[in-house]
């Protein structure tokens, strides 16, 4: 209790905080969140995400294990579109057709399964899931192998998100 409490307070520093002001609107109306928006000081997107997790899951502290990824959604259902919630995208479980359980948030891989292939597979996966669900995929981020996977993440950001967008360009204002 005394956990969750310590985590609530900084979550609320963190929501108020004066050089964050940007970050809701930056949640509702970048396509390109965090990447190319400039915050009043530069902000890791791990800082922004880190409280939610810390509040939601009641942990202690955030780690990311080697062959953990985390996915971030777009739920442009909504006007002005948002992230989906860590508890909500938990409702949109696929598998990506070796034995692994993919949301839309976190993807927990087998360590047996090489980075490309997989890489491939969830894109592939990911992609189609986005398209038949209206979510626009912003990124997969890999922390054992960054650059492999921001690659992915881009190729996939501009093959749902930018042709999204193209289709209705009123749909992110």
């Amino acid at each position: 209790m005394f956990v969750k409490i310590i985590n609530i307070f900084f979550f609320t520093v963190f929501l108020f905080n004066n050089n964050n002001k940007n970050v809701w609107s930056a949640y509702n109306q970048n396509l390109n969140f965090p990447y190319e928006i400039t915050f009043n000081e530069p902000i890791d997107y791990r800082t922004i995400i880190e409280p939610f997790i810390r509040l939601i899951m009641g942990y202690t502290t955030v780690s990311i294990e080697p062959k953990e990824f985390y996915w971030f959604a777009w739920d442009i259902t909504k006007k002005p579109c948002r992230l989906v919630s860590l508890i909500e995208a938990q409702q949109f479980n696929i598998g990506d057709g070796e034995g692994n359980k993919l949301y839309l948030n976190h993807v927990v891989t087998q360590p047996k399964y090489e980075h490309q292939k997989i890489a491939s597979t969830l894109l592939e996966r990911v992609e189609q899931y986005a398209w038949t669900n209206n979510f626009n995929v912003i990124e997969l981020y890999a922390p054992d192998d960054k650059r492999l996977y921001r690659k992915y993440g881009y190729k996939l950001k501009s093959q749902t998100g930018d042709q999204m967008f193209k289709k209705n360009p009123n749909l992110f204002t």
